[in-house]
């Protein structure tokens, strides 16, 4: 109803009053005083936003839910009163505004209480503070992340989650850092075959896929924990994709050799794949150097491999030790009769 109204400069809301509207003082550019009634619970999106004379709002004690986009670029905004009572505090809230610029730095966030509001640096590897226990939706309007450190806690990731189905702030994410008692493992995401982990990320899928032990920072605990692997019964039941992982990393380490080795030999049809999906072109080129298991009567099936999933690293190197080891059977032969391109 007051929705651009550059006249009002005072608005007393009413008791019995339960919501604020969405948009409903959006653009009253000077309105400069806002009294709210105990009973309000929820303050809808763009309420107030773009109501750029307001110095301060106390938000009272019923209020839960703060909407997206509630105070956005109330540039004037230097004092802002959220009570307890506040679970819920939407996209952009508070963006644009001084008092969010004056809020705590927990290091590049901006925090409140133990909500981290912005992120205010310039890296796509961010470190999240061990005060957080949830991220705003909208923290990483500005930038959006590739790789998240991750306390050894449960962490709230807005009210869409940290691996929404649609595109939000994190679809750029390909890496996850968990840091715990026993190390940390770095969780390359993936949309296929998932695992369950013991940080229990809230507001996500129900799991986190496929460890890169590859690329992992090998702590003493992380070690343990391999050659626990390698003494134990190899036949457990573990996803495909974390044993794998770990055999690979173990045969190179030289743990268990011979028992791995022999996994190695009867699983290389599905190991190698598995090394291409992640463009491990240093682990490639070890096998292709150190073993003979990719052989002339494999390569071209691995060559295709790589090509139908577009890892055009990977093929050219399977293709020069194809030809390194003059394993054309036809030199006539060209690639796009041999190989569908």
């Amino acid at each position: 109803a007051f929705s651009g109204c550059t006249s009002l400069t005072e608005i007393n809301i009413p008791q019995g009053v339960i919501y604020i509207g969405h948009s409903a003082f959006k653009g009253c550019t000077h309105l400069k005083k806002v009294n709210i009634p105990q009973g309000v619970t929820y303050i809808r999106a763009s309420a107030f936003q773009n109501c750029t004379s307001l110095t301060q709002i106390h938000i009272p004690e019923d209020v839960t839910e703060i909407g997206a986009c509630a105070f956005k670029n109330c540039t004037s905004l230097t004092q802002i009163h959220i009570p307890e009572s506040v679970s819920e505090i939407g996209e952009d809230a508070f963006s644009r505004t001084e008092w969010i610029k004056n809020c705590p730095a927990e290091g590049d966030f901006s925090v409140f209480r133990d909500i981290a509001l912005q992120y205010n640096g310039v890296k796509a590897t961010v470190r999240i503070p061990d005060s957080v226990t949830q991220i705003a939706e909208g923290a990483f309007k500005a930038i959006k992340p590739g790789h998240l450190i991750i306390p050894d806690k449960s962490i709230q990731f807005g009210y869409r989650g940290l691996f929404s189905d649609w595109g939000n702030e994190y679809s750029a994410l390909k890496y996850v850092t968990l840091c715990g008692t026993n190390g940390e493992l770095l969780l390359d995401l993936g949309d296929s075959s998932v695992i369950r982990t013991e940080l229990h990320l809230t507001g996500q899928k129900p799991a986190v896929s496929k460890i890169k032990i590859s690329d992992m920072k090998i702590t003493e605990s992380i070690h343990q924990r391999i050659e626990d692997f390698a003494i134990h019964d190899f036949s457990v039941k573990m996803v495909s994709i974390l044993k794998y992982s770990l055999l690979w990393d173990m045969f190179f380490a030289g743990i268990a050799f011979d028992e791995v080795t022999a996994i190695i030999k009867k699983n290389f049809a599905k190991m190698f794949p598995f090394l291409i999906d992640r463009d491990n072109s240093e682990l490639i080129q070890k096998i292709l150097t150190s073993t003979e298991y990719v052989t002339k009567r494999n390569i071209d099936k691995f060559i295709q491999y790589a090509i139908d999933s577009q890892k055009h690293e990977i093929q050219v190197i399977l293709m020069n030790h194809k030809t390194e080891k003059n394993w054309y059977d036809d030199e006539t032969t060209t690639l796009s009769k041999k190989f569908k391109l």
